[in-house]
């Protein structure tokens, strides 16, 4: 199992209530109940963006692995208003061990909340790099709005593909290798383009989203990837060595360098 897609569309800019409490669980550790309780309500958040998927491939898909750790982000009364899973999954390439980081990311756009998502993000892949600080660790996205792709561009120093420069060569080489190992085909391996999972709902509120429009990073992900309506998905691939999870870390926090 592999958590994979980033989605989630947005909607035009209203003020967004704040989520209230985030709990972190780690899959294997929970009950049958309660597993079959996070899996229903999860998947009831996902459905709302995304067609196409009956409930047995979402539970196998992003929640059949038991190592997999997610957060779930829960609102005034309790429920469940959104959800992060974040699996690792390890591969050798070119005579190394690297530890490739998957995640599967959903909020109740009523809600804000990427910050939290990016809390949870960077601490997981920061809970890695002290276990195993030589292992080269990536995260590898599906991502299936500009929205999402956006939101790695504001966070992330470094990542790839982005407008600024091409992938280099041995970073090409081992996302094409990633992605045939979880399986994922290509629709365009020039420009990291596969199928997604599903399709999204409604991308019209994408494409017209006030947040979006004139920014350069959406624009780039829609000129790359103008059928993301029909479920194309553009891979990311996000160095996590510890200059990009710190300098990710200080855009979370506003720290400013210099």
């Amino acid at each position: 199992m592999h958590c994979t897609e980033i989605g989630g569309p947005a909607r035009p800019r209203v003020a967004r209530r704040r989520i209230s409490r985030t709990r972190r669980v780690s899959l294997g550790r929970l009950s049958a109940a309660e597993r079959e309780a996070l899996c229903r309500d999860a998947y009831a958040i996902y459905a709302q963006y995304k067609a196409g998927v009956e409930r047995a491939t979402f539970d196998r898909q992003f929640f059949g692995d038991d190592e997999a750790r997610v957060a779930l982000f829960l609102g005034d009364d309790g429920a469940l208003v959104g959800f992060a899973c974040a699996s690792i999954a390890r591969m050798t390439h070119a005579g190394r061990v690297h530890a490739v980081y998957s995640a599967l990311l959903f909020v109740d756009t009523r809600y804000s909340g990427t910050r939290e998502a990016k809390k949870f993000a960077l601490a997981e892949a920061l809970r890695f790099k002290l276990r195993e600080p030589w292992t080269p660790l990536a995260y590898m996205g599906v991502v299936t709005t500009p929205a999402s792709y956006r939101m790695f561009a504001v966070a992330m120093p470094t990542f790839y593909p982005n407008r600024h420069a091409p992938a280099p060569a041995p970073v090409t080489a081992l996302v094409r290798e990633a992605a045939t190992r979880r399986g994922l085909a290509f629709e365009d391996d020039e420009r990291w383009l596969v199928r997604g999972l599903g399709e999204v709902r409604q991308p019209e509120r994408l494409r017209g989203a006030a947040s979006l429009q004139g920014d350069p990073d959406a624009r780039f992900y829609l000129d790359a990837n103008p059928r993301f309506a029909a479920g194309v998905a553009m891979l990311l691939w996000v160095p996590l060595d510890l200059g990009n999870l710190f300098g990710a870390l200080a855009r979370l926090l506003g720290v400013r360098a210099g």
